[in-house]
C-alpha cells in the first residue's frame, strides 16, 4: 500500500513538474518572441523613418545589421515592382519575393509578423514586414527565434529541487500516514487467514479517528462478521452434536451415500453391525465396502435415477451372520438435483424371531398347561362316572390329581416369576447374608438330595459372611433353580458344590457345579430358553417346567449380570451367575 501511494504521488509530482515546465517553457518562448517582435518592429521603423528622411537605405541597413543584437538577422528591401533593392546578408540565388505572403500583405498596407517553417532545414524564422509608402517599397526583417535557456535554466533547476524536496516530504508523509493502514490491513489479513482455518473467535483492533475511518469501519464489520460466524458455527456444532447423538442412539443402521455412492456418514450401529472401524466422516469410501451388498448398490442406483423412495427386504451379511433387513432408500434433493440417498435398515430378524418365539411360547405354555389339566380332568371324570371305584383307587387318583395340580401351580408360578423378571420389577430390596442364604437353600433341598443320594456342599472359598443388597426371594429362587437342577439331572451318588465370591465391590459371582452327565454344545446354546429341555421325557418325569434356567437368566439380567454354562459331556456342568448386588 505504501509503495503504491508513493508511486502515485511520484507520478503526480512528475506530471505536475512536466506540465509546469511545459507551461514555463511556453511562457518563456512567448516572452522571447514578444521581445524579438518588439526589436524587429523598432528596427524596421528606424530604417523606414531614416530612409524617408533622405538617408541612404544601404548605409542605414548595413549600420543596423552590423550593430544589431538580433540572432541571424536577414534584411530585404523590395520595390513594389518586385525588384530587390537590398538583401542582407548577400545570397546568390534570387527569389520572387513579391510573391511572398508577407510582402503582398505589406504592399496592401498591412504590417504584420509572420512565422515560416522551412521543411528542409527544420528551422523556423520570425518575419516583420512594413511598407514604406514614400519609397514605394517594403522592408522585411527576419530572425531565427531561439529559446531563452539563460532564463529557463534557473527555473528548471528550481522546479527540480522543489520536486525532489516534495518527493522526500511525500515519502515521509505517506510512510507516517500509511503505517496505521498497513498495520491494520496486515492484522486484517492475518485475521482472515485464522478465520479461514476455523478460528472464528479471532478479532482485530479497531483504529479510531481520521484518517482511519474506513479502516475502522472495516475492522468493526470484520469483528461483527467474526462473532456472527462464531455463533453460527457454535450453533451448527450443537445441532450436529444433537443430530449425531440422536442418530447414534437409533438401534437401526443408518447410512448417508453421495451421488457417487461413496459413504458420507454411518451411525454407530451401522459400523458395529457391519464390523467396520473406519468412520466415513474421517475418510469417505464406497458403501459397498461396508455392506458388501450388490443388491443394495443397485437399489441406491435406482433411487437416485428415479428420485423416488424405494423399500424392499434384503439379506445382508453382518457380524451376527446373514440378517434380514427392511431397507428404505430415500433420495436427498438439493435444488431439484439428487445429491445422494439416505439408507435406513430395520432388522426384521429379531421381529421374526420374536414372533416365532411368541408362537413357540404360546404353544409350549398351552401344551404344558394342557397336560396336567387333561390328567386332572380325566381322573375327575373317572371318579365321577364310576361310583364303584374302590377307596384305595380313589385315594391313588386323588394323589395323582394333587401332583398334577401342584405341577400346574409350579408352572403358573414360574410363568409369573419369569414375567416379573422380564418386566424388570425390583422391589423389597434388603441387605442380607448370601452365604447364609446358600446354607438355607441347601438345607431346604436336603430331602430331595437324600432321595437322589446326591451330596450338596459349599466350596471352601465361600466366605463365612457375604453381605449383599437385593431381593432375597429372587436370589433364593436363583439358588433353588440351580441347585434343584443339579440334583435332579445328576447321577446317583453324585456331587453338587456351591460357591459364591465377589469379583468387585459391586459384582458377585455364584457357581453351582455338578458331576452329572454334562450338556452337549448344541444344547448349551439353548439351555436358558423357555421350555427347553435337554431330555424332554426325563424332565417331565422329574417334575420340571422348563422355565427354571430361563428365570435364572432373567433375574441375573435384572441385576445387570448374566448367566452362562460351562460343560463337557460326561464331565459335569458348571452354572455361573454374575450379578451387581
Amino acid at each position: 500500500m505504501k509503495k503504491d501511494l508513493t508511486r502515485g504521488l511520484v507520478f503526480i509530482l512528475l506530471a505536475s513538474l512536466i506540465l509546469f515546465l511545459a507551461l514555463a517553457a511556453f511562457h518563456s518562448q512567448r516572452q522571447a518572441q514578444a521581445q524579438l517582435e518588439a526589436q524587429l518592429s523598432e528596427a524596421g521603423e528606424l530604417l523606414a523613418r531614416g530612409w524617408e528622411s533622405g538617408l541612404e537605405i544601404n548605409d542605414l541597413a548595413v549600420s543596423m545589421y552590423d550593430s544589431s543584437p538580433l540572432p541571424n538577422l536577414d534584411l530585404i528591401v523590395l520595390h513594389e515592382d518586385g525588384e530587390v533593392i537590398l538583401r542582407l546578408p548577400d545570397q546568390a540565388n534570387a527569389f520572387k519575393e513579391k510573391s511572398r505572403e508577407e510582402f503582398r500583405r505589406a504592399f496592401a498596407g498591412e504590417d504584420r509578423f509572420f512565422i515560416r517553417r522551412f521543411e528542409q532545414s527544420h528551422k523556423s524564422k520570425l518575419y516583420y514586414t512594413l511598407r514604406v509608402p514614400s519609397q514605394a517599397a517594403a522592408i522585411r526583417l527576419g530572425v531565427e527565434p531561439a529559446f531563452p535557456w539563460q532564463d529557463f535554466w534557473p527555473l528548471l533547476l528550481s522546479a527540480c529541487l522543489f520536486t525532489l524536496l516534495s518527493l522526500v516530504f511525500c515519502h515521509l508523509w505517506v510512510g507516517k500516514k500509511t503505517q496505521g493502514y498497513i498495520s491494520s490491513l496486515e492484522g486484517l489479513r492475518e485475521a482472515l487467514v485464522d478465520l479461514g482455518q476455523g478460528n472464528y473467535a479471532v478479532q482485530v483492533s479497531e483504529i479510531a479517528g481520521a484518517p482511519f475511518n474506513e479502516v475502522q469501519a472495516l475492522s468493526v464489520a470484520f469483528n461483527q462478521a467474526g462473532k456472527l460466524l462464531e455463533e453460527r458455527h457454535e450453533y451448527s456444532l450443537q445441532r450436529m452434536a444433537r443430530l449425531s447423538t440422536i442418530l447414534n442412539t437409533i438401534i437401526d443402521p443408518l447410512l448417508l451415500v453421495d451421488e457417487n455412492k461413496n459413504l458420507l456418514y454411518s451411525n454407530r450401529q451401522a459400523l458395529y453391525v457391519f464390523g467396520r472401524n473406519l468412520d466415513p466422516e474421517d475418510k469417505s469410501y464406497p458403501q459397498i465396502l461396508l455392506t458388501h451388498s450388490e443388491e443394495l448398490d443397485d437399489l441406491i442406483d435406482q433411487s437416485m435415477s428415479t428420485g423416488e423412495d424405494l423399500d424392499t427386504i434384503l439379506s445382508l451379511s453382518t457380524i451376527k451372520g446373514d440378517l434380514r433387513y427392511k431397507t428404505l432408500v430415500s433420495p436427498i434433493f438439493v435444488e431439484d438435483s439428487v445429491y445422494g440417498v439416505v439408507v435406513a435398515l430395520h432388522d426384521l430378524t429379531v421381529e421374526e424371531e420374536s414372533a416365532a418365539f411368541r408362537r413357540d411360547f404360546v404353544a409350549n405354555v398351552t401344551h404344558e398347561l394342557k397336560t396336567p389339566l387333561t390328567s386332572i380332568r380325566g381322573f375327575v371324570e373317572t371318579l365321577r362316572d364310576n361310583p364303584k371305584v374302590s377307596s384305595e383307587q380313589a385315594q391313588r387318583f386323588y394323589d395323582i390329581i394333587d401332583v398334577e395340580a401342584e405341577r400346574l401351580e409350579h408352572l403358573i408360578n414360574d410363568i409369573l416369576s419369569l414375567s416379573e423378571a422380564e418386566q424388570g420389577k425390583i422391589k423389597n430390596i434388603a441387605r442380607f447374608d448370601l452365604s447364609e442364604l446358600i446354607d438355607e437353600v441347601i438345607v431346604l433341598l436336603d430331602d430331595q438330595a437324600s432321595d437322589k443320594k446326591v451330596s450338596v456342599y459349599t466350596e471352601d472359598n465361600l466366605p463365612e459372611s457375604l453381605p449383599v443388597e437385593a431381593e432375597a426371594d429372587r436370589i433364593k429362587q436363583v439358588l433353588i433353580n440351580l441347585i434343584d437342577n443339579a440334583i435332579k439331572y445328576n447321577q446317583e451318588a453324585g456331587k453338587v458344590s456351591v460357591s459364591a465370591y465377589r469379583l468387585s465391590p459391586q459384582k458377585v459371582q455364584i457357581v453351582v457345579k455338578d458331576n452329572g452327565p454334562g450338556i452337549s454344545p448344541e444344547a448349551q446354546k439353548r439351555i436358558f430358553e423357555r421350555f427347553y429341555r435337554v431330555d424332554t421325557g426325563r424332565s417331565r418325569s422329574l417334575g420340571g417346567t422348563g422355565l427354571g434356567l430361563s428365570i435364572v437368566k432373567h433375574i441375573a439380567q435384572l441385576y445387570g449380570g448374566e448367566a452362562r454354562v460351562e460343560s463337557q459331556p460326561g464331565h459335569g456342568s458348571s452354572f455361573i451367575v454374575t450379578m451387581n448386588i
